[in-house]
């Protein structure tokens, strides 16, 4: 098993804080930043994490979510944490522990 760590730093750069360092900058836009997380030996196993900064009026802060990877598929068993991350006041952690196969892919949403 593999331990994947999500959080957003800055307003506009969300994605892996350990592991590979995936993240992707959305130039402040207010768009969400979605990575599609799943098994490369069963793309039907697996989820969206989805960041999107100031999502609430006023907030200042990150809110991370996830998401069934099509309807009807049900989320994979994976174990999940949420912290408060150390390395900045306005970022939750979205912790993620994923078979060893797991691919992490940015997802477009342009």
């Amino acid at each position: 098993m593999r331990e994947l760590q999500f959080a957003g730093y800055s307003d506009d750069t969300f994605g892996l804080i350990n592991d590979t360092k995936v993240d992707h900058d959305n130039c402040a836009s207010g768009k969400p930043i979605v990575f599609k997380v799943y098994r490369e030996s069963n793309d039907k196993e697996g989820m969206f994490v989805v960041g999107q900064y100031n999502a609430i009026p006023y907030c200042g802060a990150w809110l991370i979510g996830v998401s069934q990877l099509d309807d009807g598929m049900p989320l994979p068993a994976w174990v999940t944490d949420v912290s408060q991350a150390e390395h900045n006041e306005y970022t939750s952690i979205f912790t993620l522990c994923v078979p060893d196969d797991a691919v992490i892919e940015h997802v477009v949403t342009d």
